[in-house]
């Protein structure tokens, strides 16, 4: 599956990606058989407040896909979609979502950070400078790098382009 880029970090590093239902149900057509995606069916942006957490995972039984979607101590719904066009699927989709307490929009996790120790930090900046690379700035993690700059990413190179 394609990675998809998070809208924001959660505090233990997961990055979550807002969906509407109707994205949502896109983006799990294109999961393979025994694929799972975790998400939260309550997701503030502002405030990066996750509740109400959920799975969905694709399954197969004699030949025929279907999805799993539930959470801890939460019933566990079916979605099938063979057969149906993809207006019924995203239907089908908000209504097991909507069962969910889920407004308009869920929580994908779509990646998880894993922070570098600051010894595993220096041996990667110490390789690279072996090999020209020069360093500015350092940061220990994807999310404090973006909101130090403020989201955007930027490219600096030499005056030759390096």
């Amino acid at each position: 599956m394609k990675q998809t880029r998070q809208d924001f970090f959660t505090a233990n590093g997961g990055g979550i990606k807002i969906m509407t239902f109707a994205e949502f149900a896109r983006h799990i057509l294109h999961m393979e058989c025994g694929e799972s995606l975790e998400l939260y069916a309550a997701v503030n942006r502002q405030t990066r407040e996750c509740s109400r957490p959920l799975s969905v995972r694709k399954e197969q039984w004699n030949g025929t896909p279907f999805y799993l979607l539930g959470g801890h101590g939460q019933e566990v719904r079916t979605i099938n979609f063979v057969g149906r066009p993809k207006e019924e699927f995203q239907t089908t989709c908000h209504d097991a979502l909507d069962s969910y307490d889920a407004v308009e929009s869920i929580g994908a996790v779509v990646s998880i950070l894993r922070e570098l120790s600051p010894e595993e930090l220096h041996k990667r900046i110490a390789e690279e400078m072996k090999t020209g690379c020069k360093y500015l700035m350092v940061y220990r993690s994807e999310e404090e790098m973006t909101a130090a700059l403020d989201g955007k990413i930027y490219a600096i190179s030499d005056t030759d382009g390096k």
